[in-house]
């Protein structure tokens, strides 16, 4: 159940990051994040997707639906990480 729930965590946040367009670049398990978390958690840590360095922002151009990478991120920065799986 421990890895169930971890694995949820992680594809929570990748699949928030692939909703805003955003490629993470480089998900391995040495850019996740155990933070600690409540009582109510039996696992005790709460997994968190980090190390933003390789991710791209995708730029759709219409009609044509193939994406195009972008130098460098733009995130919204006012959506709060702590909700999303995602470090602060």
């Amino acid at each position: 159940m421990a890895i169930n729930n971890t694995a949820r965590e992680i594809a929570s946040g990748m699949a928030y990051l692939h909703g805003m367009d955003i490629l993470h670049g480089d998900l391995t398990a040495g850019n996740i994040l155990l933070s600690s978390a409540d009582a109510a958690d039996a696992r005790g840590f709460t997994a968190k997707v980090a190390d933003f360095g390789l991710s791209r922002v995708m730029v759709w151009h219409y009609p044509d639906p193939k994406p195009l990478l972008s130098p460098k991120p733009d995130p919204d920065p006012l959506t709060p990480a702590s909700e999303l799986n995602l470090i602060r």
